[in-house]
């Protein structure tokens, strides 16, 4: 969601925002050393655009972000709301705060209010078909204690579509070593987990409707000692380019998790003529959702902003913009670019297609390796039709035009418009695969810009 017509965060006066301070706050006495409570600074809403099976229920968590770089869910306090009732319906009321009843197939904006304070929106599309395959990322993980990960529930449906959906699944934790009194994890209603002590849980998700239940193959999560040094996430921002167009400010931005660990739940956000430089917890004026980069991955979003004024701008990309995000020792440096700038002459003049790997994972399922992948034109023109092609292990990233392992044909993409594939390989590594994926592998089409298509995963046996 790059141009959302809510603001999606305003800093609140100081006796409205002291509801977010659960040990409550005692004014300072005179020649005292009160403190003031931390101020609600923005609302995230989870899960990001998920996808529901008529009749099925979805639960949506609202994360309050504070000025201090904390965060508490704030699901029973915000106002939900919903843009279409006929499609999905969200409860306010006592229990059922956040819980979205499907009415209709159809695609809804869901989102939750705090007095002025507005959420992001999430789409949510609401289908009759049914789930077939569940899958959880990422497979393996291990956390400090203390440390927190988002996992994800994507589901393959009847129609040949995927889609999230973990907000729907039921999510069930087995401790496999640790602690006889107490929990080695904990996890929401929304697939979040919470490291308390060491040890090791597995995690399976499950889906039911009406024609069964659909579990996902179990993932670990190990937790060690906060006391452990290990490589933690590393986001950084890759590439910025400008894509001005008439009154239109537009950036292609480039993602990549460089450490050790994945990083999951994340804002991108695009700052145009700020007052200074931006940091963490802030807001831009556009932004986009990153649900989960594993180590090593990248991803690739489109940033814009219309009803621009013309004339030059400088322009800031901040990644993880809210600060949630643990980062190694040099994760945090590395966060921000700009200021880039950004020169709106009013010429809206064709620019022509642009293809980019928009998302990538894999998964290893018995004798074969699943990728999920997600191509977007993030151009002006049509692209006309192209080959998707996964590269298993090619030793060296393959340079179009080459043959992949396994390809898919795409027919002509519109500008915006995005595609979801899943492509099986059917064989796994021994140690570890390095795979690429590129949209037009054959090196058919022109394009902007030729340095987004190509997208890279490590597969893990």
């Amino acid at each position: 969601m790059t141009s959302n017509p809510i603001i999606r965060w305003t800093l609140l006066a100081l006796g409205l925002a002291a509801f977010g301070c659960s040990d409550g706050w005692d004014p300072p006495q005179v020649g005292g050393t009160g403190t003031l409570p931390a101020v609600l600074v923005g609302i995230g809403v989870t899960p990001h655009d998920p996808k529901v099976t008529l009749g099925e229920e979805l639960q949506f968590i609202a994360t309050g972000y504070y000025d201090d770089q904390t965060t508490r869910d704030v699901t029973d306090t915000v106002d939900w709301y919903t843009t279409d009732a006929g499609v999905i319906d969200v409860g306010n009321g006592l229990d059922v705060e956040g819980k979205g009843t499907t009415a209709g197939p159809g695609h809804a904006r869901v989102g939750a209010m705090f007095f002025e304070l507005a959420s992001n929106e999430v789409k949510v599309e609401v289908t009759e078909a049914q789930v077939k395959t569940l899958t959880v990322s990422p497979a393996d993980s291990t956390l400090h204690v203390g440390e927190t990960l988002q996992l994800q529930a994507e589901a393959a449906f009847s129609d040949g579509t995927t889609g999230n959906v973990s907000g729907t699944v039921l999510w069930f934790v087995s401790q496999l070593e640790g602690p006889e009194s107490g929990a080695v994890a904990v996890l929401d209603a929304n697939g979040r987990v919470e490291a308390r002590a060491e040890g090791q849980i597995e995690v399976v998700a499950a889906y039911e409707q009406s024609e069964g239940t659909f579990e996902s193959v179990p993932i670990y999560v190990n937790v060690v000692s906060d006391e452990v040094t290990i490589d933690g996430a590393d986001i950084r921002i890759l590439n910025v380019t400008p894509r001005p167009s008439g009154t239109t400010a537009q950036v292609t931005v480039t993602i990549k998790n460089s450490g050790g660990s994945a990083a999951s739940a994340f804002w991108v956000d695009l700052f145009l003529d700020p007052e200074g430089e931006p940091t963490p917890p802030t807001t831009g004026q556009a932004y986009e959702y990153v649900d989960l980069l594993e180590p090593g991955e990248q991803v690739e979003l489109v940033l814009q902003m219309e009803d621009v004024a013309l004339g030059e701008h400088e322009a800031y990309v901040l990644a993880d913009s809210f600060g949630g995000v643990e980062e190694g020792s040099l994760g945090e440096g590395n966060n921000l670019w700009g200021p880039e700038t950004i020169e709106l002459t009013g010429d809206s003049g064709p620019l022509g297609p642009d293809l980019g790997i928009t998302y990538l994972s894999a998964f290893v399922q018995a004798d074969q390796v699943l990728y999920l992948i997600d191509v977007t034109n993030t151009g002006d023109e049509a692209s006309g039709d192209f080959e998707l092609g996964v590269f298993a292990d090619p030793g060296l990233p393959p340079v179009p035009p080459a043959v992949p392992d396994e390809s898919f044909l795409v027919s002509s993409l519109d500008p915006g418009e995005t595609v979801s594939v899943d492509l099986v390989v059917r064989a796994t590594p021994e140690d570890f695969w390095q795979s690429w994926v590129i949209a037009d592998s054959a090196g058919q089409l022109a394009e902007v810009n030729e340095t987004n298509n190509t997208a890279g995963v490590t597969v893990s046996p």
